[in-house]
């Protein structure tokens, strides 16, 4: 053989991909395909028709390769739950919010939750909550990971709104009440799309600051002034 061939040939091989490692990329890409067939499908036609057959057949492989990653529908259901756990994003970082204005604070936070609402992931999400047997593993593991993401969501709101001294409980009721809200809005829109995002979304703005001033009155945001007269404080109110 020339030895500038020998050289060529010696040049292009670090460039080669070893038969092994294309076999694994071919293996992700297979599961990617079926799992992003089966969110598809969810969205489209939600959890009762998601069958292993259909989700083959979108992502045009056989059966046969689908077993070969997933051995059941549950099994490909939970990787399904877990593309769309890291996908769903309800967290807000509070260090870039918690010194902006209330109203800017206010207006990023609904905003930020009627995207998520919005996006496929959440749909597809959605449909398997309504989809899935209540006494299922699946929907065990599912109600948890919605309980994990309340949990950080909820740090995220004490966090942001920390100067204004809510009481926790006062909190947790506003928070579930505007995602509530925004989450109902979504599922409205579905049906009827008479609605006006930009023009309700002001309205709900404005009852989300105006509760949380209205709720921060009720705790002092400064020391009562040194001179004068002990004042008693006021009496907690029940809730």
């Amino acid at each position: 053989m020339p030895r500038n061939a020998a050289g060529a040939r010696q040049a292009a091989a670090p460039g080669r991909r070893p038969p092994r490692r294309n076999q694994e990329e071919r293996s992700w890409a297979t599961r990617d395909a079926l799992l992003r067939a089966a969110v598809e499908l969810l969205i489209e036609r939600g959890y009762a028709a998601t069958t292993t057959s259909l989700v083959a057949e979108r992502a045009g492989v056989s059966r046969g390769a689908l077993q070969h990653h997933f051995k059941s529908r549950d099994e490909l259901i939970g990787a399904v739950m877990e593309r769309l756990r890291a996908q769903i994003d309800f967290r807000i970082d509070p260090a870039g919010l918690a010194a902006r204005p209330v109203p800017e604070r206010v207006d990023a936070m609904v905003e930020h939750y009627r995207a998520m609402c919005l996006s496929r992931a959440y749909r597809a999400a959605l449909n398997l909550l309504i989809g899935i047997n209540r006494d299922s593993a699946l929907f065990r593991e599912l109600s948890r990971q919605m309980r994990a993401g309340q949990e950080g969501t909820a740090e995220d709101w004490e966090a942001i709104f920390h100067d204004l001294k809510i009481d926790p409980p006062a909190l947790r009721s506003i928070r579930r009440i505007v995602i509530g809200s925004i989450r109902g809005y979504e599922l409205r829109e579905r049906v009827d799309a008479a609605g006006d995002w930009t023009k309700d979304a002001r309205v709900l703005k404005e009852m989300f600051l105006h509760q949380l001033m209205r709720s921060a009155r009720q705790v002092p945001l400064s020391p009562p002034a040194a001179s004068g007269p002990a004042q008693k404080p006021a009496a907690a109110i029940k809730r």
